[in-house]
């Protein structure tokens, strides 16, 4: 999907001191996690790409990304992320009413209340206090406790639909539905 997309941004998501998590090591060499922003321009849209893996940082990399949004005057974000409740249902949070007025208007569940860590969460709340707008949908997945790094596939179908549907979009899932029944070793978050 993103190799339709022109890269506009590219650089590893450490920032101060590293922690215990470490890098990916790929055919002998080491790669650090990184942070990638895809530019698409009809629809307007920055798509970011990354995994912060190492937790003393990402309020420090979160913040980093919240400044690339103002620096290309983002005004409204979108977080997706998985919700292991282990349903199929499709949830959302927004920073503000009137976002969630839309959302209801599409049927989409309001998430019960509780904490929604990570990353993508602090990018959510930081974008908010810096007047960037916003939601994250959440797709509902039951954790492969076997092996814990395995993408559900099933839930990204059913989130990019729902993006679909919100953006007036046209992401084709039909690649997805093949790997749907696939046994990935590991997800590999560093490609």
């Amino acid at each position: 999907m993103y190799s339709n997309f022109p890269i506009i941004y590219y650089g590893v998501s450490y920032l101060g001191s590293f922690g215990e998590i470490g890098v990916n090591v790929k055919d002998g060499l080491a790669h650090l996690p990184k942070i990638e922003l895809y530019y698409h321009n009809k629809p307007e849209l920055i798509i970011t790409k990354g995994y912060q893996a190492e937790f003393t940082s990402q309020y420090e990399v979160a913040s980093k990304v919240v400044d690339l949004f103002e620096k290309f005057n983002v005004k409204r974000i979108i977080v997706l992320a998985a919700h292991g409740s282990g349903g199929k249902r499709i949830f959302f949070a927004s920073t503000d009413q009137r976002i969630a007025e839309e959302m209801n208007k599409l049927g989409i569940l309001r998430r019960e209340p509780g904490e929604f860590f990570g990353f993508s969460a602090l990018v959510l709340g930081m974008a908010a206090l810096r007047d960037i707008e916003g939601f994250c949908l959440f797709a509902e997945t039951t954790l492969d406790h076997s092996n814990p790094e395995k993408p559900d596939f099933d839930a990204v179908i059913r989130i990019l639909e729902k993006l679909n549907e919100i953006l007036d979009l046209d992401v084709d899932v039909s690649k997805l539905k093949g790997k749907k029944d696939e046994k990935p070793e590991r997800l590999d978050y560093f490609k």
